[in-house]
């Protein structure tokens, strides 16, 4: 056979790439250098053939010209995203939630302030991060819980990934990322067809909200006045001027004296330094 394959895994040529590329930076922020050249390919063949397109460049086209609804660039934008998430990941987070900033809510509500707590999880994944979030919440509050006001907002570009979370059911192999204490508390144990697996219990499950939110193109609702948000690990797959955006809808969605997460590999933003007091160990306050 003469000419080129139509296998749609084939490595794209520069022609091919950039104008995906670019389309995919305008819509979700992420930055592809040329050097993910083969992971477009491999992410994408699958749904390149599943619509019987013959290449990249018609895909791109497909998606350009004849998506009108949006719904093909939210499977191009679930496929490029990275969901790379842990139960308890980088724990010194949590640490600090349970050690600092839930004893200081708790005090301002014996003192006669509202018994409420809104945090924002900003790159929820498959639910891992702000299912730990929650277990913290419900272990530090024990049976006072249910007096208190909470809502975890989980939000995440990638619509498979939400759906994934909303269930709350995982392999038993994660339950060793998550420490003895929580396991009674807050998980069941899968029987029958769900042997294998283990689920966050229902009461953990309704402290969080997931919801689709581009954190490059859409705005925070005015008026929450989030206590914490996390946006831990997703800052890297963009670029200077997209992290400086990403992190003024932070601060804006903050209140003052409220706390930012970072990635351990995010800590050095001039944006964040500039908006917020770093207290360390990628800990920031509002200022």
């Amino acid at each position: 056979m003469c000419g080129r394959p139509t296998n749609s895994a084939i490595i794209p040529t520069e022609e091919e790439f950039v104008p995906l590329r670019d389309l995919i930076y305008d819509t979700s922020g992420i930055y592809l250098s040329d050097s993910k050249r083969t992971l477009v390919a491999s992410r994408l063949a699958r749904r390149v053939r599943q619509l019987g397109l013959p290449s990249l460049w018609e895909y791109y086209q497909h998606v350009r010209y004849s998506d009108p609804d949006g719904v093909e660039l939210q499977h191009l934008i679930n496929a490029i995203s990275t969901n790379k998430t842990h139960f308890f990941r980088e724990p010194h987070h949590f640490d600090f939630l349970m050690q600092k900033m839930l004893p200081e809510i708790s005090e301002r509500a014996n003192r006669g302030g509202r018994r409420r707590l809104r945090i924002w999880c900003g790159a929820a994944s498959t639910g891992q991060e702000p299912y730990t979030i929650a277990m913290c919440i419900a272990h530090h509050f024990g049976k006072a819980l249910a007096s208190w006001d909470v809502e975890v907002l989980s939000t995440d570009i990638n619509t498979k990934v939400l759906d994934e979370a909303r269930h709350g059911v995982y392999e038993s192999t994660l339950l060793k990322e998550i420490p003895l204490e929580y396991h009674k508390s807050c998980l069941l144990r899968g029987t029958g067809d769900f042997a294998g697996c283990f689920a966050v219990k229902p009461f953990v499950r309704k402290l969080v909200r997931f919801e689709r939110f581009n954190l490059t193109e859409d705005t925070m609702p005015t008026g929450i006045d989030f206590d914490a948000v996390f946006i831990r690990n997703v800052m890297i797959y963009f670029d200077a001027e997209t992290q400086a955006r990403v992190l003024r809808t932070v601060s804006s969605a903050c209140k003052v004296g409220g706390y930012v997460f970072l990635g351990h590999a995010e800590s050095n933003h001039t944006s964040a330094n500039t908006r917020f007091v770093p207290l360390g160990n990628t800990v920031f306050c509002k200022k």
